[in-house]
């Protein structure tokens, strides 16, 4: 990763240079004796794709790497900001609509099933077979959905970028029907 990194930067290629900081910062985010030097590379990055196209640079990875250190740094409430961060700015990326488009029979389902009680007793039948202890995230915060939660903090809290595009598309469907 070190050499990637100096490549690219005397290259000058700032977008693919800031990638490779953050890869290196989340492979030292695994082990705890990194996490500074994790953070410090984190930040690093963040630094140089703040001054660039987000789409780029993919800036919510780097919004996650620093979400996770912070949770291990016993920083709930920084980790939940860059959380938050993440998500908005995965959404705001031009290729989201094209990656929820691949989900919209899903998201068209919840989304129906919330207010069709034959509609929900259906997925519920679906969601029991395919999780049946519980254990998919994306599955739970569906569930959670469906018995009324709205708050995407609470929904999204574990979900990869995709999981919590797919909520979060559910949720503003869900939010524009009332």
């Amino acid at each position: 990763f070190r050499k990637t990194m100096r490549y690219f930067k005397d290259i000058g290629d700032k977008p693919s240079n800031s990638k490779a900081i953050n890869n290196l910062a989340t492979v030292l985010e695994k082990l705890p004796e990194s996490l500074n030097e994790a953070k410090q590379l984190a930040e690093k990055a963040l630094n140089t794709q703040q001054t660039i196209d987000p789409a780029a640079s993919e800036i919510w990875l780097t919004y996650d790497t620093l979400a996770k250190i912070s949770d291990k740094q016993g920083d709930p409430a920084k980790a939940k900001e860059y959380r938050r961060l993440s998500r908005t700015a995965c959404a705001n990326f031009a290729g989201t609509e094209y990656e929820l488009s691949q989900h919209a029979p899903l998201i068209d389902c919840v989304v129906r099933a919330v207010d069709d009680t034959e509609v929900r007793q259906q997925l519920e039948t679906e969601l029991q077979e395919v999780d049946p202890e519980c254990q998919n995230i994306v599955w739970n915060a569906i569930r959670q959905i469906l018995n009324g939660e709205r708050d995407e903090d609470i929904l999204c809290e574990r979900l990869d970028s995709m999981e919590y595009l797919i909520v979060l598309a559910i949720l503003g469907q869900v939010k524009s029907k009332k």
